[in-house]
């Protein structure tokens, strides 16, 4: 059974602003936007 586990993630208010600049192209939600640059980013630190 899979479980959703809460992730904390901290931005600067530099990434914000990309985020929602990414969101404003895409339309895309902002917390889907999050969740593919976590899943992007655990990815790169596994292929290290």
């Amino acid at each position: 059974m899979a479980r959703k586990r809460g992730v904390t993630v901290f931005l600067d208010p530099e990434d914000l602003k990309f985020l929602k600049k990414k969101n404003s192209e895409t339309g895309r939600s902002l917390s889907t936007l999050i969740r593919e640059a976590v899943k992007n980013w655990i990815r790169m630190e596994k292929a290290k």
